[in-house]
Parts: C-alpha cells; structure tokens; sequence
C-alpha cells in the first residue's frame, strides 16, 4: 500500500516534448512542479493545446513508457512513490485509474458488462466479488439498463459512462481523468460530479481533472492548476470567470438566447424528414422514431438530448449515411436515398463526434483538400479557401505538415471541423463539435458558424454543451428524448 503521508503526485522540474515535422520539437510540458496529495480534487486547464492530456499522461506512466521516437522527456514524476521512469504502466495502473478523452480508445470488448469486469478479470478477483462491484458501481452511475447491451451500438456520452465505470470498479487510489464530462449531457455530468464527490469522501479519492466544461467542476474541485504553452501559470483555489452556474435541465430552453428566425411558412426546406424511424440491430427500441420535421436555409438549428436520445443518429440520416427504416429524407426537394453520394456530399457536410474517425490524411493541407478535391472544386480554390479556414479556427500556430492525428483533442477537432467547412456545403450538421476546445475557441466557432447561417447556409448542430448552445444564437431549438422529437421552440415561442 502507498505511503499516504507522502504526496500522491510528486513532479520535479518535469519538461516534454514532442518530435517536430520539418521544425524542431514541439514543447508540451515546461519545467513543472507540482506536489498533490491523496484526497486532493485538482482541475487541470488551460487552452487547447497548453499541456493538459500530456500532463495526465505523464501521471500514468504513458510518458515517457510509451514515448514517441524523437520526443524528449527530463524531470521526475512519482507516483505512489513510484518512479515513472523505472516503473512499468501495468504497475502504475495497479495505483492509477485513467479515463481518456475517447473512449473508443479505451474499450476493448463488445459487451458492456463484459467491459466493466474486464480489468478486474485481468486482476484475478473472484467471480462473486466481480458481479458485487458491477452491480454497486452500476447502480452508482445509473448505468444498470445499459450492462445488457453492445459496446458498438452505444452512443458516445453512453460509452464515456461505461468507460468511467471500468476504471472506478477498479478501486484506484489515484484517478486521472481527460474531459471525462465532454461526451455527457448536463444531467449525467452532475451525477458524475456528485459521485466522484462521495468517492472522494469515503475512500479519500485522489482526482485529477483536465477538462474545459468548468462549469461542471465548479462545485467538485478544491484546486486548480492552470497550464499555459506547458507552463504552470496558476496554482491554488479556484476561479471561474466564465459562466459556470449548472444548467440540468434540457427541456428548460429559456436559457438559451435565440435570434428570432424569419417566416419558415413559405420557405422551401433545406432537408425534410417525413415519418423517419429507425431501429439498430438486436435494439429494443427504436433510435429514431417517426421523426418529421424541416430545417431550413439561412437558419442555425440546435439539437438538444440526453446521451442516447437519437441525436447522432439523426446526424447520420441527414447526409444518408443511415437510411431509415421507414418514412422519408428529402434534401432540397428530392429524397435522399434517391441521390448518388457525390451529389448528398455536394449539398451535405457533416462533422462527426469523433475527429479520429474523420482524419486520416497526412497532413492538414491534405485533409483540407481531400473532401473539396473529391466533388470537383478546383485546387485554385482550395487554396484559396485554407487560409480563411485556418483563422477562423486558429490554426494558423501548427505546422501544416504535423500529421493531424498526433496532435491534441482539440486541434484534431478543428482540423475536422475545418475539412468540411472547406467544401461550403449549403447544409452542414455537427455532431458533438465542441470537444476539447476552451471558451474562446467556442466562441470563435459559433462566430464562424453564424456567419455562414448569415450568408444563407443551413447549419445544425447536435450538442449538449448547453453553454455552446446559447453562444450560437441559434434561430432554433429542438429537444429530443427517446428518439423523438419533445420540444420545438418555433411551436412553443420559447
């Protein structure tokens, strides 16, 4: 057992960085020193891109363990009295429970139940005590109703619970958790708070939080330590200076500043959907379900839900990547399944909730280029597209030739972002957009977003960042909950 007296975290004149393209390495972590003690509920923050993820890295033994060739580390970490440095990420794990930012890349196996009791399995604990702990920690995170189902068919706010979930039911001593509120709507979030809380309070929990969504820690953290280009900058109570009051309750929309929306009566949708369901396979219910509404051009449309409401899913049948089982998509007029793919792609972008599923190119220039190139824009155009891209963005810091997905959450949420923007589609769906990105890249974001809506575009956006929501100024709010649509602001005048 670790020695308690002494701090849980040590880290001495701690540097990393990492290999650089065609530049000298890339600076991550600058001379940090930091001691935190068990029972301690740290925020980590900073802007995207300030250190944050290496930092948690660094705690659980992944730096410098599983570097990458080129990248430089100096300093000492201990952990549990554990030098990182001598000491093997299975041993540290023994001591440090890590959630990370995707939990894709988290969850090994294709059950849920089978996923929580997966590193207990591994740990040799006995079957009885397996089935008493998933059973506690399900009930604790309200996840009971989900032990029965596939991994693959869960959403990603439901993934990131049953992932939080494998990592608590190990009974860490120390845990480090990377946006662990990202993929959680409001109400899950406060739930999670209020658990780690109480874990905290009965087992002296040591918490380490790198998270941006500040308003969800506000009541949970006793401490922040604020990073800045990998430096610490801040290091002591804490301080919130953008809204952080917690907002529960989706249904309630008067929150939400609205721009008021023109006369939709005489106005040719941009996309309709008609009597739209559709059901997953092995699901019991459906994930939409007889959906029918309009959006439309000139318009900024928010999608509000709890995790598993159908959000995603109705991002997916708007480009026709899922068609419905029943009813109709009509995209200007002509229903979608009707339509060859270059022509839906022409008229429909679409920004998924995982950038790591949407990059794969081998430099920014190349993602920028790829979808524009692929429905005939001229590469004149291209390039003269980029620039405006990558300010509107701020990406205009990174080496173009960086290969996107070795950079940070937030940048790599960017560059997707960026890669459709590029193609000017008349109507662009996000799902999710907002992920790893601080204050003021949102606010950069819902700028960008309501100047295209301002030059006629028709822009929906599927997020629980209700903070978001409200920056966007949206035209529109609609609320789903168990695949249907419950509430619409143009019927209720909200």
């Amino acid at each position: 057992m670790p020695n308690e007296t002494e701090p849980a975290i040590r880290i001495r004149n701690l540097s990393y960085s990492y290999p650089g393209y065609n530049t000298a390495p890339s600076v991550a972590l600058d001379s940090v020193n930091l001691d935190i003690h068990y029972g301690s509920k740290v925020l980590v923050s900073g802007a995207s891109g300030s250190g944050k993820s290496s930092l948690i890295r660094c705690i659980n033994g992944l730096i410098p363990n599983s570097d990458k060739k080129g990248s430089e580390f100096s300093g000492e970490v201990f952990v549990a009295g554990m030098d990182t440095r001598s000491h093997s990420v299975a041993e540290i794990s023994g001591i440090v429970g890590t959630v990370f930012q995707n939990p894709d890349q988290q969850i090994v196996t294709n059950s849920v139940e089978s996923e929580i009791a997966f590193g207990l399995e591994n740990i040799c604990t006995p079957p009885d005590e397996i089935g008493i702990r998933i059973r506690n920690i399900s009930e604790l995170m309200h996840i009971g109703h989900l032990l029965e189902r596939e991994t693959s068919d869960l959403s990603w706010g439901e993934k990131q619970k049953v992932a939080i979930a494998s990592v608590l039911v190990m009974e860490p001593k120390i845990i480090v958790m990377d946006e662990p509120f990202s993929g959680l709507d409001p109400r899950s979030s406060a739930s999670l708070g209020e658990l780690l809380n109480t874990l905290n309070k009965q087992f002296n929990l040591t918490i380490v939080l790198a998270e941006h969504r500040t308003e969800q820690v506000s009541g949970l953290v006793e401490r922040i330590v604020r990073l800045e280009k990998g430096r610490v900058i801040y290091d002591g109570p804490p301080v919130f200076t953008r809204n952080t009051a917690p907002k529960n309750n989706m249904a309630d929309l008067s929150f939400i500043q609205q721009t008021p929306s023109g006369n939709n009566e005489h106005s040719f949708p941009a996309i309709e959907l008609s009597g739209v369901s559709y059901s997953y396979p092995g699901s019991s219910s459906p994930a939409t379900d007889d959906i029918s509404v309009a959006f439309y051009d000139s318009a900024i449309t928010v999608v509000l839900g709890s995790n598993g409401s159908g959000k995603s899913t109705l991002s997916k049948q708007l480009n026709g990547l899922l068609r419905p089982d029943s009813g109709l998509v009509c995209l200007y007029g002509e229903e979608i399944t009707g339509q060859n793919k270059e022509s839906v792609t022409k008229k429909v972008g679409l920004v998924s909730q995982h950038a790591d599923h949407q990059l794969f190119e081998e430099s920014i220039p190349g993602e920028f280029s790829f979808g524009p190139a692929n429905i005939g824009i001229p590469e004149e155009e291209i390039n003269r597209r980029v620039p405006g891209v990558l300010s509107a963005l701020d990406l205009n810091h990174i080496d173009l030739n960086t290969p996107p997905l070795r950079l940070s959450a937030g940048e790599k949420q960017r560059i997707a972002i960026g890669s459709i923007l590029m193609m000017e589609t008349p109507v662009i769906v996000f799902d999710e957009p907002t992920l790893g990105l601080d204050g003021r890249l949102k606010d950069a974001l819902a700028a960008e977003l309501r100047r295209r809506a301002v030059k006629g575009g028709c822009i929906i956006v599927m997020t629980h960042d209700l903070e978001f929501a409200s920056t966007l100024r949206p035209e529109r709010v609609l609320v789903m909950e168990k695949g249907r649509i419950s509430q619409d602001s143009e019927n209720t005048g909200v």
